[in-house]
């Protein structure tokens, strides 16, 4: 079977920025930027592109989940950076 090297989904954003800024607080970080895409580092092994638009509104449906193994650790973590 053929190898697969990398495999990032798209995700759309409604404000570029302060989706950049969200996923900063997350302490995520851009590894690249241009003004139509970057690429977001969770810093566990994933990464994700980054849109500008709300392509079909797909934002409204997309959803990502994170499996970790506090939820009130990371909503504190997310709390106190400001």
């Amino acid at each position: 079977m053929p190898e697969i090297y990398d495999f990032k989904p798209f995700v759309p954003s409604n404000d570029f920025a302060e989706s950049k800024s969200f996923y900063r607080c997350l302490e995520f970080t851009i590894n690249w930027e241009s003004d139509e895409v970057c690429e977001i580092d969770t810093g566990f092994g994933y990464r994700f592109l980054l849109l500008p638009k709300n392509h079909n509104n797909y934002a409204h449906s997309l959803m990502l989940h994170f499996l970790v193994d506090s939820a009130q650790d990371w909503y504190g973590r997310f709390r106190d950076s400001g």
